[in-house]
């Protein structure tokens, strides 16, 4: 099963990437967990436009990528 990612926009008007993770084996439930987040913090990052937080997550993917 491929990832998947949303982003949602928070109450300031900016971008927030999260990773979906599917919980329960029978009803399943979709929980989102901050994915860029701040260094070393488990807050999560929100960008300026929705084309910044894109680009972004697809930077971070392939970085993740890359390291297996």
């Amino acid at each position: 099963m491929k990832p998947q990612f949303e982003i949602k926009e928070n109450k300031e008007g900016k971008f927030e990437v999260y990773y979906v993770e599917q919980k329960g084996k029978i009803f399943k439930k979709e929980v989102l967990k901050p994915f860029i987040t701040w260094s070393g913090i488990d807050e999560v990052y929100a960008f300026s436009s929705i084309d910044i937080a894109i680009k972004e997550l697809k930077q971070e993917v392939i970085k993740q990528t890359e390291k297996v």
